[in-house]
């Protein structure tokens, strides 16, 4: 058991050393929010592997003839519900986030959409940041 320990440690020493694998984040906001859906689009490379994010409320959400809620999901590079497609509160600094295997980004554009619970938002602003995994080439042999 210790020897198989030591080689998976090398092994993943090796794999460090070479930075195969990068963490990175990208951040982007809705604007200020008015029809039917709002969009935040952020640049993120194909065959990602999306891990999280992180929603805020910078400005009051509001709509026309809804409860001013919300709901938001991954809808283009990747499909995934955020807040597990439960609605979001409007009041300004309404956060929301998690971390979990969202998917694989088919990039290079991932979007989250914003849709109302009433009709057409007229007013708000969302601002999210995305969490994504990227995986390098092996170095060419010597």
């Amino acid at each position: 058991m210790v020897g198989l320990y030591l080689r998976l440690r090398k092994l993943t020493t090796k794999y460090l050393k070479y930075d195969l694998v990068e963490v990175k984040s990208v951040t982007a906001d809705s604007g200020v929010l008015s029809g039917e859906t709002g969009t935040i689009e952020f640049q993120i490379p194909e065959n990602s592997w999306i891990i999280g994010y992180s929603i805020n409320n910078e400005a009051a959400i509001t709509d026309d003839n809804g409860d001013d809620t919300y709901t938001a999901a991954f809808s283009a590079g990747i499909n995934a519900r955020i807040n597990d497609g439960l609605a979001i509160a409007s009041a300004k600094n309404t956060k929301i986030k998690s971390m979990g295997d969202m998917g694989i980004s088919a990039g290079p554009v991932v979007t989250i959409s914003l849709t109302p619970n009433g009709t057409n938002f007229t007013g708000g602003k969302v601002k999210a940041t995305v969490v994504y995994m990227t995986i390098d080439e092996l170095p060419d042999a010597e």
